[in-house]
């Protein structure tokens, strides 16, 4: 031991810093959750989402970028009063509605995962009237092109579905999904506030769904929803419509009319010209480098994260499975064009009825969804 230590005592090891940024990344990794009543389903304490809230503020306070701080806090963000109060204390801070994070912004995760309280009730509680007079930009999409008003209303009325009718290849039938009465009434009140924000219920996501065809749908079945699917008809039509891959017609002028109510009506979905082109159209390696450079795994992952027409239970064509992607690697013409993709893909099973606007191939429990803009190339495969 030197004389300095004997005379001084042990010198104290410098405690190296943690960022506050750190700080609130360790904690949402190990945040502590209770499980509930019936044994199943885990949830974050109150004072844990307290603790969680209080680090995102002082990262935000720190400098951190909004969307770090958020990345780390959404999990906090959930459907409860809790999630309301902490978005209210973040937003307060300085964070915006439109700070992107993972597939959409914080007006993305608050609308599609909370039925806000459309006025203030209460002075620490976010409502939907406070976040529109933030004034969010509107015209901001997430990873599906769906707005905030797409997301308010298949969270609450449940997605239009469709499926395929024995009457043709390209005709579908749509109907809305059960959904409860509170929270039918809530989007009756909540869809015109959305309109006189700026929202356009004209507009399409990737999957050609618009509010004005989901409430249009469910306003048959559902006459508390009458309201605000004519207020939607009403709403002025924006200067340029986005491109449509499909073109929609329906078969008969006026959907039929049983004792039960309207029958789900029948359209038939014709693809453009200018999508079979883009089907057709080949597709190229990345960089230009000619295949007998590239190993079978480059080539999979060059070519499979450019995939972005389908899911596999729940996740895009690109994050398939390895046995999948050998599958596809050693399948001669696989990657010719994107019409031979979805060729190859639709033989895994038959086309049937699925969810959203996806056709389902559902052979050997594979559960494949492939999304209609790829039906152009299928011809008929069952």
């Amino acid at each position: 031991m030197s004389e300095s230590e004997r005379r001084d005592g042990p010198t104290e090891q410098a405690v190296p810093d943690v960022s506050p940024l750190e700080q609130l990344k360790q904690y949402a990794e190990d945040i502590p959750t209770c499980v509930g009543g019936d044994g199943t389903e885990e949830f974050v304490p109150d004072d844990a989402l307290r603790e969680l809230y209080r680090l995102a503020l002082n990262a935000l306070n720190a400098g951190a970028r909004g969307e770090d701080v958020l990345e780390h806090a959404i999990m906090g963000l959930g459907s409860g009063r809790e999630g309301r109060i902490g978005a209210r204390m973040l937003l307060n801070a300085g964070l915006s509605l439109d700070t992107r994070v993972r597939d959409g912004t914080l007006m993305h995760h608050l609308v599609a995962w909370n039925i806000l309280p459309l006025r203030r009730t209460d002075d620490a509680e976010l409502t939907l009237q406070d976040i529109l007079a933030r004034r969010p930009k509107v015209d901001l999409r997430d990873g599906d092109a769906k707005t905030a008003l797409h997301l308010m209303v298949e969270s609450l009325l449940g997605d239009v579905r469709t499926a395929d009718s024995e009457i043709g290849e390209h005709f579908i039938h749509c109907y809305p999904s059960n959904s409860s009465g509170e929270a039918r009434r809530y989007l009756a009140q909540a869809v015109p506030l959305m309109l006189q924000a700026g929202y356009n219920p004209f507009a399409k996501d990737c999957f050609e769904n618009s509010v004005v065809r989901m409430l249009g749908y469910a306003a048959g079945a559902y006459s508390e929803l009458a309201d605000a699917s004519r207020r939607c008809n009403e709403s002025p039509m924006p200067p340029q419509a986005p491109p449509t891959s499909y073109v929609l017609h329906p078969v008969s002028a006026q959907p039929a009319v049983s004792a039960h109510g309207p029958m789900p009506q029948i359209w038939i979905a014709v693809p453009s010209t200018e999508h079979v082109a883009r089907l057709e159209a080949p597709v190229h390696l990345p960089y230009g480098r000619p295949p007998a450079d590239v190993s079978p795994a480059a080539l999979a992952k060059a070519e499979c994260a450019k995939i972005q027409f389908g899911k596999y239970r729940g996740s895009l064509l690109k994050h398939l499975p390895e046995d999948y992607v050998g599958w596809m690697c050693g399948t001669p013409g696989f990657f010719d064009n994107k019409a031979a993709m979805l060729r190859h893909l639709a033989a895994l099973g038959r086309v049937r009825a699925g969810p959203g606007c996806f056709a389902r191939c559902d052979e050997w429990g594979l559960g494949w969804y492939i999304h209609k803009s790829w039906r152009a190339g299928l011809g008929a495969c069952g």
